[in-house]
């Protein structure tokens, strides 16, 4: 069986490059935290902000392309996250 995947906006590619851009800028911000101590409550709460414009984005993507996202969280064990995306 061979599967093909196409995006149903043109949105998707500056969305998927924005996210690219975003994971990058929030390796950065993370390597400034273990390699410079000082301001440490600023620099979680730049991670905590580019965190949360990463999940936006992929929700957006996921939302685009009629999908879901779902999320179960137990202590101790993990959380599991389940994109769901239709195939036609």
């Amino acid at each position: 069986m061979r599967l093909s995947l196409m995006p149903r906006k043109g949105t998707f590619f500056v969305l998927f490059t924005q996210h690219a851009e975003n994971a990058l800028e929030a390796a950065q911000a993370l390597e400034k935290l273990v390699t410079d101590f000082t301001r440490v409550e600023d620099k979680v709460r730049d991670i905590h902000a580019i965190e949360h414009y990463g999940d936006k984005l992929t929700h957006q993507i996921i939302q685009d392309h009629g999908g879901e996202i779902h999320v179960a969280s137990r202590v101790g064990r993990g959380t599991t996250f389940t994109l769901s995306v239709p195939v036609a």
